[in-house]
């Protein structure tokens, strides 16, 4: 009996010491494995913030549109430095309206066309600057400062503001605000003053005339 309990707790012990073996082996193994898969997820899934930088840098970004407004307001500057790019039909609206300083105002494309020849009779040559170009909804502001060559007469600076009403691509309706004393036209020098005519002296009536003498008298 004694030596059966004896083999039983050998083989007891030697059963212990066989599971504690492998529980050290295992714990052992485990980390490298870990390790050794951890790359392969890594590799096959790339990160999101990667991903995302990558498509931006391939995106080209969309070009800005130009509103129809903005490309009014580049057409009235272009014509206005450049008179050769001017189109009354291109510009206007066949309705609309035109203010000037203390003028009614103006309709149609006739009325704008006449407008314009008279600004031609009253200047040899005008040079136009926009100062600046203001834009909000379908209402463009320009305000510019010009140098006129007056026809007959002297060079003068004129500064003006002009509003412009767009819709449909064209103005509709513009009003200018400036001083009109600026290109007057050049006043008439008076004649120089003449000298008084000296009155006609009266004629003296001729005198009377008397027969000669006798000698006989004397």
């Amino acid at each position: 009996m004694p030596a059966k309990r004896k083999a039983a707790a050998t083989r007891k012990k030697a059963a212990v010491k066989k599971a504690a073996i492998k529980k050290s082996a295992l714990k052992k193994s485990g980390p490298a494995r870990a390790k050794a898969k951890a790359p392969a997820r890594a590799k096959s899934a790339p990160k999101k913030g990667a991903a995302a930088r990558a498509a931006k840098r391939g995106a080209t970004k969309p070009a800005k549109k130009t509103s129809t407004v903005d490309a009014v307001a580049r057409r009235i500057v272009r014509a206005t430095v450049d008179p050769s790019k001017f189109s009354l039909a291109e510009l206007y609206a066949e309705d609309c309206s035109s203010t000037e300083p203390g003028a009614p105002a103006l309709v149609g494309h006739e009325a704008l066309q006449q407008k314009m020849e008279m600004w031609g009779q009253m200047q040899e040559g005008t040079t136009w600057r926009a100062r600046n170009v203001f834009i909000k909804g379908n209402t463009i502001g320009i305000e510019w400062e010009a140098n006129v060559k007056l026809r007959g007469g002297p060079t003068v600076r004129l500064e003006e503001v002009a509003i412009h009403e767009v819709k449909g691509g064209k103005i509709v309706n513009e009003r200018y605000y400036y001083d009109r004393a600026q290109i007057a036209p050049p006043a008439e020098e008076p004649p120089p003053p003449t000298a008084p005519e000296e009155p006609d002296e009266p004629e003296q009536p001729p005198e009377p005339e008397f027969p000669p003498p006798d000698p006989l008298d004397l």
